[in-house]
């Protein structure tokens, strides 16, 4: 777990206290492709970097050596989280600009999803029957992170969204298991 400095909420609007604190955040922004190969990773405000598993369980390289093979994969925004399909596209929860937007292994990106009721989306993850489930608790409504203030109000949702076949033109798989 990455802990990192909370940067921007919906619109850019930077997280902070009443006192204008801001706080650091623990980051769980990891996925593991389909096949085993490549550890995504990234905090909150990017990038996302890769780097692969076969090198993570290689004992004989130092640290050093390790960070030489880690991979800038995109600049992405503020992210709530992530989850990763069978094709090895990532879905990112955009948290500034209220959307979940896919990452194709070639760079292309597409909007699945943008609705401004996803306040604070995170934790998503794929079912068996192809729906993407993204939680939104609100995190940029409670006081720590919005001036002071506690502004989060029931209901808390969770979206289920259907995946198409494709996006834009970017092929969709199904939810990586195992």
């Amino acid at each position: 777990m990455m802990v990192c400095i909370c940067t921007g909420g919906i619109g850019g609007r930077i997280l902070a206290d009443g006192e204008g604190r801001r706080p650091d955040i623990a980051s769980d922004d990891i996925e593991v492709d389909a096949s085993g190969t490549w550890l995504y990773f990234a905090v909150p405000a990017g990038p996302l970097k890769r780097i692969g598993v076969a090198d993570l369980l290689d004992m004989a390289l130092t640290d050093d050596q390790l960070a030489q093979k880690v991979e800038i994969v995109a600049e992405i925004p503020s992210i709530g989280g992530t989850c990763m399909d069978t094709r090895g596209n990532i879905y990112l929860a955009d948290a500034e600009n209220s959307q979940i937007t896919v990452l194709s292994p070639s760079g292309k990106r597409a909007t699945l999803v943008q609705d401004h009721r996803l306040i604070s989306p995170d934790a998503l993850f794929i079912d068996r029957n192809r729906r993407l489930y993204v939680p939104c608790p609100q995190l940029q409504k409670l006081a720590f992170l919005n001036d002071g203030r506690n502004e989060v109000q029931a209901p808390f949702l969770v979206f289920s969204i259907p995946l198409p076949d494709s996006l834009d033109g970017i092929p969709l798989g199904t939810g990586v298991e195992g």
